[in-house]
């Protein structure tokens, strides 16, 4: 790899990769996880994720911990030691789950919020690797003429190490000066949010509101998550016909509407 940071805009949910097996019908695998999220306080060492898989075939994964950041409105998520899963490499039958432990090697309290991803990546699942139960059956060979192509998916889970003092979270501070808005008119209109806390803000349902109280919904779910001391950038569908006004947003898991602070000398 030339570079060893892998460069992805990512909406921080499940998604597709575009790896695919052989030709014929598209099937979704049925690989389940919980949590969603996980979080270590500043000093704890392992939490663990289970895996399900809710299928009826079996299925083989990959796991690794990436350290998440964002560099220049971008994502980017680079190699580390810094947290480890056991195993890395799993197999669930049918019906069956795995327990994922995810280890910190050096729990030290951090400063600022440490973040990751937690990739998850089905593997093909050869003839040779299904070798137990019914391998090599009549039942299974024609299983496999009917999946045909199949889609191989990655899971793509946030890990969060709080900070020993964290600020405070902008639903438990409304109009937090934590968040700067500003957006860039052109086509499309760029939205920046720069966040200088020392935890991740999590933005969704962004909505623009002019002065008659005119609502433009820009962002209907997820925007995506502004980490500690960085800055996002998102296009917006919207245009540069916003105009000045006010941006408003859910905030974390804050259920009320609040609006997002606007740097100087922007609408």
């Amino acid at each position: 790899m030339k570079d060893a940071r892998l460069r992805w805009r990512v909406r921080h949910r499940v998604v597709a990769s575009a790896a695919v097996l052989l030709a014929g019908v598209a099937t979704a695998a049925d690989l389940q996880i919980s949590p969603i999220t996980l979080e270590f306080g500043p000093t704890q060492q392992g939490q663990g994720v289970w895996l399900r898989n809710s299928g009826g075939g079996p299925v083989d994964a990959q796991v690794r911990v990436l350290r998440w950041s964002q560099n220049d409105g971008q994502e980017t998520l680079e190699p580390t030691r810094e947290l480890l899963p056991t195993p890395s490499f799993i197999r669930i039958e049918p019906g069956g789950q795995q327990l994922v432990r995810i280890v910190r090697v050096r729990p030290q309290a951090p400063e600022a919020e440490l973040t990751y991803r937690l990739l998850i990546d089905e593997l093909p699942v050869t003839r040779a690797s299904s070798a137990a139960g019914t391998a090599g059956s009549d039942a299974e060979e024609q299983a496999q003429q009917q999946v045909g192509l199949r889609f191989l998916l990655r899971y793509s889970v946030p890990v969060f190490v709080a900070p020993t003092q964290a600020s405070p979270s902008p639903s438990a501070a409304p109009a937090s000066p934590a968040l700067q808005a500003s957006w860039q008119a052109g086509t499309p209109t760029v939205l920046s949010i720069a966040n200088s806390g020392n935890r991740r803000v999590r933005i969704s349902r962004l909505v623009h509101e002019d002065a008659g109280g005119k609502r433009t919904l820009l962002a209907p779910g997820l925007l995506g998550y502004v980490l500690a001391g960085k800055t996002m950038q998102w296009p917006l569908k919207a245009g540069p016909g916003l105009g000045a006004g006010q941006l408003k947003a859910l905030l974390d898991d804050d259920e009320n509407e609040q609006t997002l602070p606007m740097a100087r000398g922007r609408p």
